[in-house]
């Protein structure tokens, strides 16, 4: 079995026959069969300059529209930024479980990947939790529920960080309070609530 090493990544060669005294032109891309053949044509020929550009905007791809920055600008909040500061980020490990399932006419599955851990970190108390579990049914229990017990951690720091835009948009429609997690704005009103009204539109647009 031949193997190419190139930036730190394995490469399994067919055919050493085909790859063995091939000498490349980094700008056209030919290539050549001895390093001399290579020299003259980069000294003599090979006057292709590459240009990559790249479009100013998406044109395919069309991001979604950034809620809290439009908010920001509607209500002149000048004391926080548009980026989320914090996040929880989890990794699963696997095992191969073998099996012989046919999948349509011309596929079959030969392993099953059973997940028996997954660590989970988050960068607001910079806490690593690993789970460990042969069931995936409890694994997926145990990760969710920490991650539900860090996400409340979250919510309010989100909450602080955002509370005079919550509180501009509550005085801005005549709400006299919502459900705000450390904070006594009065009337409490359900997440569902809110999350509707930004759905309609009402609080997103400029």
């Amino acid at each position: 079995m031949d193997i190419l090493s190139y930036e730190n990544h394995a490469l399994y060669i067919k055919s050493i026959d085909m790859l063995q005294s091939k000498y490349q032109c980094p700008k056209c891309e030919m290539v050549f069969v001895s390093a001399e053949k290579l020299k003259n044509h980069k000294k003599n020929q090979c006057k292709l300059v590459n240009i990559e550009s790249f479009p100013a905007e998406p044109t395919i791809y069309k991001p979604a529209q950034n809620t809290i920055r439009s908010l920001l600008t509607k209500y002149s909040i000048k004391d926080a930024d548009q980026y989320i500061d914090h996040f929880i980020v989890y990794d699963f490990e696997a095992i191969l479980k073998p099996t012989a399932t046919q999948h349509g006419e011309n596929t079959v599955f030969t392993n099953e990947h059973i997940p028996v851990s997954v660590s989970v970190a988050d960068s607001l108390t910079e806490e690593v939790r690993c789970f460990v579990n042969d069931d995936p049914k409890m694994l997926l229990t145990d990760m969710f529920k920490y991650i539900g017990d860090v996400s409340v951690k979250l919510q309010q720091y989100n909450v602080n960080k955002y509370k005079s835009l919550l509180q501009k948009i509550i005085n801005a429609h005549d709400l006299t309070g919502m459900e705000i997690p450390g904070v006594n704005l009065g009337k409490t009103y359900k997440m569902s609530d809110v999350e509707s009204w930004i759905g309609e539109g009402k609080y997103g647009s400029l």
